[in-house]
């Protein structure tokens, strides 16, 4: 039975990188109703082993998936043009936020949240604001 739980991850995972960047949550939300539909039988027949093997199928699901949600980002602010960004800039101000796509005040240690003073590294402004408002990929049709 654990197999065809592993089967529906895969399922799933793969729904999540042939459809573009959908959201984590979305992704979340259907490992959870695949788990649920399962779950009751499979604890039935297998007991307390199965609620563990769950929750490490459904936490491996959720880091991996948040892995390529990260990369996937990453790739599109790289690769926005000039004429896509100023579109970002122009949503941002349509919806209130300020050049991060914060809301407007949001104040910052350092003066940026692109810095990070613990590891040294700088984040793409781009890339920062599609983390925070990930719904702008497929309002601009960036997928």
């Amino acid at each position: 039975m654990a197999v065809k739980q592993t089967v529906i991850v895969v399922i799933l995972f793969s729904t999540f990188l042939f459809s573009g960047c959908l959201s984590i949550k979305k992704l979340d939300e259907k490992v959870l109703e695949q788990n649920e539909k399962y779950s009751d039988k499979m604890q039935a027949e297998f007991g307390d082993e199965v609620k563990v093997k769950q929750d490490e199928i459904k936490d491996k699901a959720k880091d991996a998936a948040f892995n390529v949600a990260e990369k996937t980002i990453k790739f599109i602010a790289t690769t926005l043009t000039t004429a896509v960004k100023q579109e970002i800039d122009e949503w941002l101000q349509k919806n209130g936020l300020n050049e991060y796509g914060d809301p407007e005040g949001t104040s910052y240690i350092g003066g940026t949240p692109l810095f990070d003073e613990t590891s040294g590294e700088t984040k793409d402004k781009y890339e920062y604001i599609l983390e925070k408002n990930p719904q702008l990929i497929e309002d601009l049709n960036l997928n």
